[in-house]
């Protein structure tokens, strides 16, 4: 379940996606190891699938659709007198 995590997290479609994910799988196991085991399962589930539900594309996908539309809005901004 930690690998499918790690990729929903990351994505699929980029470099910068499979070090996300593999951050993710190296350092979230450890964070909520403390919750218990049944707990920690859940809290991967529930992440999972909202994952899945707020960034199809995965982490790196998202910042990467995100970021045109950032800079267009900050273009406006500063151009404005």
């Amino acid at each position: 379940m930690q690998m499918l995590f790690g990729l929903v997290i990351g994505g699929m479609n980029s470099v910068a996606g499979a070090i996300v994910g593999g951050l993710f799988l190296e350092f979230l196991p450890g964070l909520v190891a403390s919750l218990g085991k049944g707990l920690s399962a859940v809290l991967f589930a529930v992440l999972l699938i909202a994952g899945i539900v707020a960034m199809p594309n995965g982490v790196a996908g998202s910042v990467a659709s995100a970021l045109p539309r950032l800079a267009a809005r900050l273009r406006r901004l500063f151009s404005s007198p």
